[in-house]
């Protein structure tokens, strides 16, 4: 039995416009490429189905301007993948839709199905029309026994870019710990993100025409106000009671018309008082009085970073929901002309001493309250 490159272990395929099959259907039967870890297709638009019993393949780049649907299809059936990158195909709406089962409902019937199972790094890039990653058309267990049973349950790292119509994630991962977003994003999207049990890194790039980075549909216990397609296990598991609980590093780069990080209905119902005390950790702790429509967010945040978002103001009460309990232990916040309002900037100010004072010069860097001092220090020398 001849076998195709029985050693090979990376292949790329690039600029190949008319390639159908990376090898002849009768050399299936004998085999091909059974060590090929590392896969890069790029800008081979009619290529067709990958070949079978891939085993080996690990990491796969498909990119271009137009995709098969053949090649989508082979692709979910890689189940050894630990690294899938997707970049390009404006015309694309679901990666993953029913016919990449290659079978029926009936014959999924009793069959329990995982996309995806060991893959722990998703990229996908510039899917202008990208709605969701897998097609609601799939069999679930409710309506084909035990179809599909799980979607990517190993993934911990997501990075999307450029994909503006993207809806919620998929349910159930509870893995996911890292999510970065390039450029614009849907609501539904952002809402789903706010609800991942286990998501500990959020990096937030380029949203040039967002004003409100969490906006109202990120609201708890307000059912007319979330997408209905993000009712999923996801926030359910969640109880729609918070948000955001396990993330410990946000950050936020580069979105030109950011006014406000919080809608005002998400804010904690929370009044903080800084205290006359002359003791640096009585301005940082403060007294607090809640109501009955609590709501905690990120109570756990341990780095926040805000780079050039020029527009971007934060109130003494969206602060006090970043550094629940003294929680932060990082703060970078460069590139203001104006941080806080001309009211809150005395409190502000020295909440923002007492948290250097705490964390520390070198984890702490606030344009603004240099500006501040500098500005102080002038009129003194003077």
């Amino acid at each position: 039995m001849i076998v195709l490159f029985p050693l090979l272990e990376q292949l790329v395929i690039d600029s190949m416009k008319n390639l159908r099959k990376l090898v002849s259907s009768s050399s299936w039967s004998t085999g091909a490429f059974p060590n090929l870890c590392t896969l890069n297709i790029s800008d081979c638009p009619k290529l067709g189905r990958l070949p079978p019993h891939l085993k080996a393949l690990k990491h796969l780049t498909v990119e271009g301007n137009q995709c098969s649907d053949e090649l989508l299809y082979s692709i979910s059936n890689l189940n050894g993948l630990t690294d899938l990158r997707v970049y390009g195909f404006e015309n694309v709406k679901y990666i993953f839709t029913v016919n990449n089962m290659n079978t029926s409902g009936d014959d999924m019937n009793g069959i329990e199905v995982v996309l995806f199972p060991f893959l722990k790094e998703l990229r996908i890039s510039d899917m202008k029309n990208l709605r969701e990653f897998v097609s609601p058309t799939i069999p679930s267990p409710s309506c084909c026994g035990s179809a599909i049973t799980g979607t990517f349950p190993n993934l911990w790292k997501i990075i999307i870019t450029h994909c503006p119509k993207l809806g919620a994630l998929p349910p159930h991962l509870k893995s996911l710990a890292d999510v970065a977003i390039r450029g614009e994003c849907s609501d539904e999207l952002l809402y789903s993100i706010s609800n991942l049990s286990g998501l500990t890194h959020l990096c937030i790039e380029e949203m040039n025409e967002r004003s409100v980075l969490f906006p109202s549909a990120l609201r708890f216990g307000n059912d007319d106000e979330i997408p209905s397609s993000t009712f999923t296990d996801n926030n359910e598991a969640q109880g729609r009671q918070s948000t955001f609980q396990s993330l410990r590093h946000l950050k936020i780069y580069n979105c030109s018309k950011l006014r406000r990080l919080f809608n005002e209905g998400m804010i904690m119902q929370e009044t903080l008082t800084i205290s006359g005390c002359q003791n640096q950790q009585n301005h940082l702790q403060g007294q607090t009085k809640r109501t009955s429509g609590l709501t905690n967010l990120m109570n756990s945040l341990k780095e926040l970073l805000i780079r050039n978002c020029p527009k971007l103001m934060i109130s003494l009460e969206e602060f006090g929901n970043l550094n629940i309990n003294n929680s932060l232990q990082s703060l970078n916040i460069k590139y203001f002309p104006k941080l806080v309002s001309s009211e809150e900037a005395d409190d502000f100010m020295a909440l923002l001493r007492s948290l250097r004072t705490r964390i520390g010069r070198q984890k702490f860097t606030v344009d603004f309250l240099l500006d501040v001092e500098e500005e102080e220090q002038s009129k003194v020398a003077i």
